[in-house]
């Protein structure tokens, strides 16, 4: 496990509200170019109150990647759980990861600014000290495949890598790509059933042996 942290939904609304405002600025300035009172204007509190919750900008950051992370557990091992073959689970991963960018878009600026700075509190929280569970299902589940011959013969962090780089590259692309086809910058749910299908293709049959 990570850290024990309160569910989203058992925090007060001044909790709530700093963490959607320092998720949205962290997002769009990284953690060195994030402000306090930024965060502090964006939730609607004083700067005095946001340092009654979180003393320190640090403390804050790793609060945000800490539920972001987690979420993005929960929703890998919710998308494994929920299909019975690999072509059914790759499916419902992909559309799990895509939907979950596409609500939060700023968790994309997150991810980048992070990587971008060295990625020091994701290498804390992703460590193999901290038993992090999403990624290491994720691979584990690709060893398996190969094992009862799913799919061919595959490293699974290359998989993993070219897998999570596919949603995100998408989501940091949309204002150029959209040039070319209006319609990906709505985000619907046609764009996103046809980026998933598209993907699903492209990996299922890539990998099938």
């Amino acid at each position: 496990m990570l850290t024990d942290h309160p569910s989203y939904t058992s925090l007060s609304d001044a909790e709530k509200a700093i963490l959607d405002a320092a998720l949205t600025e962290f997002g769009r300035a990284g953690l060195p170019g994030a402000r306090m009172q930024d965060i502090a204007d964006r939730a609607g509190i004083n700067k005095a109150m946001l340092h009654y919750y979180f003393r320190s900008k640090d403390k804050l950051y790793e609060e945000v990647l800490t539920r972001v992370v987690e979420s993005f557990m929960t929703s890998i091992e919710a998308a494994l759980d929920s299909e019975d073959t690999f072509s059914a689970q790759l499916r419902a991963l992909l559309d799990a990861y895509l939907r979950a960018h596409m609500s939060r878009p700023e968790v994309v600026g997150l991810w980048v600014n992070e990587n971008l700075n060295g990625a020091p509190v994701a290498r804390r929280l992703l460590g193999p000290e901290r038993g992090a569970r999403g990624p290491r299902r994720l691979l584990c589940w690709i060893e398996d495949a190969v094992r009862e011959g799913h799919i061919r013969p595959v490293d699974p962090l290359q998989f993993m890598i070219t897998f999570l780089g596919s949603v995100v590259i998408y989501m940091i692309g949309m204002p150029m790509f959209s040039t070319f086809r209006p319609e990906l910058a709505r985000g619907g749910e046609e764009e996103i059933r046809a980026r998933v299908d598209h993907l699903h293709t492209l990996f299922y049959h890539g990998l099938k042996p």
